[in-house]
């Protein structure tokens, strides 16, 4: 399998169409992972 590199974490989700019901669940997961690898909310979000 060929790899390809992609230059943008949007770009990757640009084929799919993602809306509120899709965004929230999407980042509790994001919000959760970031809590599991001790991430500071408070510095990326600002």
């Amino acid at each position: 399998m060929k790899r390809t590199h992609l230059t943008s974490l949007r770009q990757s989700y640009l084929p799919f169409i993602i809306g509120e019901a899709e965004r929230s669940p999407w980042m509790g997961y994001m919000m959760r992972a970031m809590d599991d690898v001790g991430v500071d909310k408070n510095s990326v979000m600002s």
